[in-house]
């Protein structure tokens, strides 16, 4: 019998977001074949308008991943925020890469917007 107290879902919060203040738009977008890809991660695009972790050569920052993505065999369609506001603490760039001052201009410049944030 069911009593409207049935756990339908679970969520655990990630700090990702920093905040209410900048609306958040959701967009499809193409991820290359080759890795496996995590909530929080920030982005790129290439000319092609495909999409890979952001510090992949050739890719420009573009887009927060909102679901995790198993591109590893095949390019997959995925989920991602093209605007809002987010947690830098929180988000994901390819290991031994350093968010630039560019990356951050060209993100704000496209609705993105970083704040600090302890986690």
């Amino acid at each position: 019998m069911m009593t409207g107290r049935e756990v339908v879902g679970t969520f655990e919060h990630d700090n990702l977001f920093s905040g209410t203040t900048h609306s958040v738009d959701v967009c499809q977008i193409t991820i290359v074949a080759g890795a496996k890809h995590t909530r929080g991660e920030l982005m790129g695009v290439n000319n092609d308008g495909e999409c890979d972790i952001l510090g992949t050569e050739g890719y420009t920052a573009a887009y927060v991943l909102a679901e995790d993505a198993d591109a590893t065999d095949r390019k997959v369609v995925a989920t991602a925020y093209r605007s809002g506001g987010y947690n830098r603490n929180a988000l994901i760039v390819k290991d031994r890469y350093t968010l630039s001052a560019t990356d951050e201009k060209t993100l704000r410049d496209a609705g993105i917007y970083l704040d600090n944030m302890m986690m």
